[in-house]
């Protein structure tokens, strides 16, 4: 995740798609999916070692 966070800050955006709660706990923006359509989409704000949940918009778009 390091190198991860490492490239993010050279302004590169990044997709990655994982099923691990804490991974995704790390990321600015979680897109929530099921059967292809989106659900949900988070934006997080950092607090120490979690994060909180400040935006949640619905979206029903089929990707």
């Amino acid at each position: 995740m390091d190198i991860l966070n490492e490239i993010n800050s050279e302004e590169t955006t990044i997709l990655l798609v994982t099923h691990d709660a804490k991974v995704a706990a790390k990321a600015d923006k979680v897109i929530y999916s099921e059967d292809g359509t989106i659900r949900k989409i988070c934006r997080l704000a950092k607090h120490k070692d979690s994060c909180i949940i400040v935006n949640v918009s619905l979206q029903n778009v089929m990707i």
